[in-house]
Parts: structure tokens; sequence; C-alpha cells
């Protein structure tokens, strides 16, 4: 699957999540991607930067966490080579990017306050 933002985003917000499988607070953060996807009108793609060993056991963690937002993987061949330039960031990283697609915010800590509330105000774009 080719990862095309306007049919993904749908006019909304988006959250684009960098996560990997090994990644404690990432996993621990996927339940509350999902209710933000869920409650706040807000697209959440995640893309794993786990290699291609490891993609299986990373598609079974979204599974088990109740995951139904799109996801992809960042390295995609068997050499190892990423398809984008996003390695860089630390894990787990969100962009948060407004419904052209424009780069608004950069988060890098857990997602939400506490396991009921969703911290996320939407700005006026």
């Amino acid at each position: 699957m080719e990862f095309d933002f306007e049919a993904m985003s749908v006019g909304k917000p988006m959250y684009l999540n960098l996560w990997a499988s090994y990644c404690g607070p990432c996993v621990k953060g996927i339940p509350d991607l999902q209710a933000i996807e869920d409650k706040c009108e807000i697209a959440v793609v995640s893309i794993s930067v786990d290699v291609v060993s490891a993609q299986a056991r990373a598609a079974k963690i979204l599974q088990k966490r109740g995951a139904s937002y799109k996801s992809f993987y960042l390295v995609t061949d068997t050499a190892g080579l990423p398809r984008a330039d996003l390695e860089r960031l630390p894990i787990p990283t969100t962009l948060v990017l407004s419904p052209e697609g424009v780069l608004e915010r950069v988060i890098r800590t857990e997602y939400c306050v506490g396991t009921t509330s969703i911290v996320y105000r939407r700005p006026a774009w």
C-alpha cells in the first residue's frame, strides 16, 4: 500500500506516528492513538521503524492493542534500507499535520495524560 496523504486525511488533521515494536512507550501509546482517531476527528497513521524480520511482531502488537488506523513500515526491503529519511527522529515521535499536509507540531512524548482524557486541542487552522 502506498502512502496517499489526501486519501488518508480526508480533510482532517493527521497524527503521523513513528514507532517500533521494541519501544515500550510506543506500544503503550497505541490505545491512546486509537482513542484520538475515534474521538477527536483526527486521522492517525503509524509508521513502524521495525526491520522486515520484526514486522510480523509489530502487526500482532497493533492488532492486540486494538489499532484499526492505517499502518506502514519504514523499512520495506531485506537489505534494511529505509524508504524515507525518518530514522533520525527519536521514537515515539508524532508529526501533527494540518488537513493540507503542513507540519504543525512535533510530539516527542506520550500522547495522553491519564487513562481517560485525551490531550489535544485542535488549533484554528
